[in-house]
């Protein structure tokens, strides 16, 4: 079946009713790494903006309607495609944006949205590629060149942003590009210093340098040591023409979960695990600090009774030395989040679980394992997402009972992470955060799985 052949039967879904059906139909049609012509367009966006109308709302239909309208005018494009950036769609917003480019070449702001909506499906790589074939007067500014930089280092590909650091410093005009520019002299003093202690030219499924370059975090394992959690596999195959970063579960085995479940074991072994890191690195929190969420409470609550440590609410004492223990930071509301994204003296953020297929506003200084869905050890206890007192008190004294056992594998994981830790322990207001007292975390960026073939 033709592209015109899949627009003329979504139009006839359309008109019996079937929104849904039809939405499904044309997105597949227009999604990256879409094939549809300048003439098939106009069509296939009308479609799209009517069947999204009904499904997602009126919105939809006027912005996505106006480019079906106005197809050949970039303007008209590069609105609807930002639009479909801001909503989380991205596979339908880089074919828009690139027909937009191609009607407007020199437009660096189109060039900049067609990059975020690249960085937003992981694409690094074809970030890079679209950034490197552009116009020279799209080119233009510190902006492209940052976004060069930040995906060449993204992508595994460091020597494009050692040639750009120099210029992006000399270029920056405000904060906010210093900021930029400082993120990239980060990620490669880290690269550096990591390669000056016998870590060069790193594999890209090493998760734990990988992570530290990018964030400055400290990574324990991704779930698949014999005494983490136990880990359900779910990848999706994508078509390798995509050029994305995704795998399937036959391609790569690096750590991360897809389904990650949790236990009071694993819960365990990772307070042990996180307090001899620490204890190793020289880094001796006084106390506990627990936020406000019950699953953070129960891991802190546990962490003070067997470190010995006292444990203090967080939010009285949000500058106080000590340990914040979280359980998946992701859960964690705005204001505790803004407030954690600032370094504070002696003062280290843990959290035990993370997600790796999206971008976090604030990485923790440490964390245990990745995931795309972990499943907590007291879920079906969960009232939305509060616990009764009793149910977080014997939890509490679940996690202080279970027996865990020593896998040579974690231990050897731990002292491989002491050594890149220290590492960077010399590249001042770049070093692994646990070292920092000052300053601001840095932002985690979800981790891309690359396999060569793409």
């Amino acid at each position: 079946m033709t592209v015109t052949d899949e627009i003329a039967s979504a139009a006839e879904q359309l008109e019996s009713g079937d929104s849904s059906e039809a939405y499904d139909t044309i997105a597949a049609v227009l999604e990256y790494p879409a094939e549809i012509t300048a003439t098939d367009l106009p069509a296939a966006l009308d479609v799209l903006a009517r069947s999204a109308e009904e499904l997602f709302g009126d919105d939809w239909g006027a912005v996505v309607g106006r480019a079906a309208g106005d197809a050949e005018q970039a303007v008209a494009l590069g609105e609807a495609g930002s639009f479909l950036v801001e909503q989380g769609f991205a596979a339908l917003a880089v074919t828009l944006l690139t027909h937009a480019l191609r009607l407007d070449p020199g437009d660096g702001a189109l060039l900049g949205e067609l990059v975020t909506a690249h960085e937003q499906l992981g694409n690094h790589r074809g970030a890079v590629r679209v950034i490197e074939d552009a116009d020279e007067r799209a080119r233009e500014g510190f902006l492209p060149q940052y976004l060069l930089a930040f995906n060449a280092l993204m992508s595994f590909a460091p020597e494009p942003a050692r040639t750009l650091a120099p210029q992006l410093r000399e270029t920056a005009a405000d904060d906010t590009q210093r900021f930029m520019a400082g993120r990239i002299e980060g990620m490669l003093s880290r690269l550096d210093a990591l390669a000056a202690a016998g870590f060069a030219d790193p594999p890209r499924t090493d998760l734990q340098v990988w992570h530290l370059v990018r964030t400055a975090g400290l990574l324990l394992d991704g779930g698949s040591a014999a005494d983490g959690p136990s880990v359900s596999r779910q990848w999706s195959t994508v078509d390798q023409s995509l050029d994305t970063e995704r795998v399937s579960d036959e391609s790569i085995d690096d750590g991360r979960g897809a389904r990650v479940e949790d236990s009071a074991a694993s819960c365990r072994s990772a307070i042990e695990r996180v307090a001899a890191l620490l204890a190793a690195l020289g880094v001796t929190p006084p106390s506990i600090l627990s936020v406000p969420h019950d699953s953070s409470r129960v891991l802190a609550n546990a962490a003070a009774q067997v470190l010995g440590l006292p444990s203090h609410r967080w939010p009285d004492r949000t500058e106080a030395p000590g340990l914040v223990v979280v359980y998946d930071i992701e859960r964690l509301d705005g204001p505790v989040g803004d407030a954690l994204a600032i370094h504070e003296a002696d003062q280290v953020l843990w959290s035990h679980a993370v997600r790796w297929t999206i971008d976090h506003g604030v990485t923790p200084d440490i964390a245990t394992f990745v995931h795309q869905h972990v499943v907590r050890p007291w879920e079906d206890e969960l009232d939305g997402e509060g616990l009764p007192a009793d149910a977080v008190s014997a939890w509490v004294e679940l996690i202080l009972d279970a027996e865990v056992a020593k896998a040579p594998t974690a231990a050897d994981r731990d002292a491989r992470l002491v050594r890149l830790a220290e590492a960077t322990r010399g590249c001042g207001e770049h070093a692994a955060g646990v070292f920092r007292s000052s300053g601001r975390r840095e932002k985690q960026f979800a981790l891309p799985v690359v396999v060569d073939a793409f």
